[in-house]
């Protein structure tokens, strides 16, 4: 704790006396980021996309740095959406671009973003085949019980026709029977 309060105070006071130095030092430390990835494990995906929304639209005034490290780390978490990876990854890119970020530490993080967005996209293109599949099977079953339905609806025309019959030889049979003599 008295480490970081004393980088932020040598970062605060480093800002104050180089004010165009200071512009370009990294917010974005990995070992903070990390180090959040391991402490946000139990997070559910409605309290990370809380916390994700929070630190989008801030009601406090957290300073910038603390929020882009959170981003990053929520970002990061196996639980997050496609598009909570994808602000990660353009926080990353946009400070690769107007920072003097450690390239090696940064483009670590950049790649294990990359890849979380590969695989969500891997696991969409997956389940969205599965999706298709899955409703054409449907709409040949949907019309299969269509038929169905209308072969049970022909069969359940012919039994009243048969019961008719049926019931026209009964009264037929019951007159003759009532004309023989016994």
């Amino acid at each position: 704790m008295t480490k970081t309060i004393v980088s932020l105070l040598g970062i605060f006071f480093f800002s104050a006396c180089h004010p165009q130095i200071a512009k370009n030092i990294c917010p974005i430390t990995t070992d903070r980021v990390l180090s959040c990835v391991a402490s946000s494990a139990h997070l559910s995906n409605e309290e990370i996309t809380s916390k994700f929304e929070s630190l989008i639209h801030p009601t406090n005034s957290e300073p910038n740095t603390t929020k882009l490290n959170k981003l990053l780390c929520l970002s990061l978490h196996s639980r997050a959406t496609k598009e909570q990876l994808q602000e990660g990854k353009n926080i990353l890119l946009e400070n690769l671009q107007k920072t003097e970020c450690k390239q090696k530490n940064i483009s670590g993080l950049l790649l294990i973003i990359q890849g979380n967005i590969d695989q969500q996209k891997e696991y969409l293109d997956k389940n969205w085949a599965l999706y298709l599949k899955n409703k054409k099977n449907l709409q040949t079953q949907e019309t299969g019980m269509q038929q169905l339905k209308t072969e049970i609806s022909s069969y359940q025309r012919r039994i009243e026709v048969l019961e008719q019959q049926v019931q026209k030889l009964k009264e037929i049979e019951s007159m003759l029977d009532n004309k023989t003599p016994q």
